[in-house]
């Protein structure tokens, strides 16, 4: 069921890469400075995200390698019988298979953890920029129309945020709608 008039256009329907449809209800007004501005923050990052590129490339490798070993293994020590060098190549495959799943578990933590505090950037950025707004501005633009209060954890002052709103969380922040919280 839907809350529309006769009259008003129904919203548009993008389909994602997944293939999934999304009903946005409007369109990006230039995609091209919304990317260099999301890629901006990424800026504090650069350091981190190169060792993540790293640890991809590591991680790709030692996956590659693995199978060329088995095969080297078959034709140099398995079929000659040469028991010692199959040994060397077994304990070789097991070193690099043990390096590329450590790369990988690194790799996770890090794209957590920069995503993590990217996401904190922003939230940071959207706290101070509508601490600047009047309430006049948010209620004439419909922001409050809905009734929906807004919980933007400031990350200077999350321990007094947490007191006075419990179910609200650093990272997520929380909205409210009616009698409910919703994350």
């Amino acid at each position: 069921m839907t809350n529309q008039s006769p009259n008003q256009p129904s919203p548009r329907v993008r389909i994602s890469p997944s293939g999934g449809g999304q009903l946005t209800g409007e369109e990006a007004r230039n995609t091209g400075t919304t990317v260099r501005r999301l890629f901006s923050y990424l800026g504090p990052y650069r350091w981190r995200l190169l060792v993540v590129a790293t640890l991809v490339l590591v991680t790709t490798a030692a996956g590659l390698v693995g199978p060329i070993l088995v095969g080297v293994a078959i034709d140099r020590y398995i079929i000659p019988g040469d028991v010692a060098g199959l040994a060397r190549t077994v304990m070789l495959a097991l070193g690099i298979y043990v390096a590329g799943g450590a790369a990988q578990m690194v790799q996770g933590v890090l794209m957590v953890e920069i995503a993590q505090r990217l996401m904190a950037d922003i939230r940071a950025e959207l706290f101070a920029h509508i601490q600047t707004l009047s309430m006049a501005y948010l209620i004439a633009s419909g922001v409050l129309a809905y009734g929906v209060r807004v919980y933007v954890v400031d990350p200077h002052r999350y321990h007094e945020e947490r007191a006075l709103h419990p179910k609200c969380n650093r990272r997520l922040g929380c909205y409210h709608v009616g009698d409910g919280y919703s994350f």
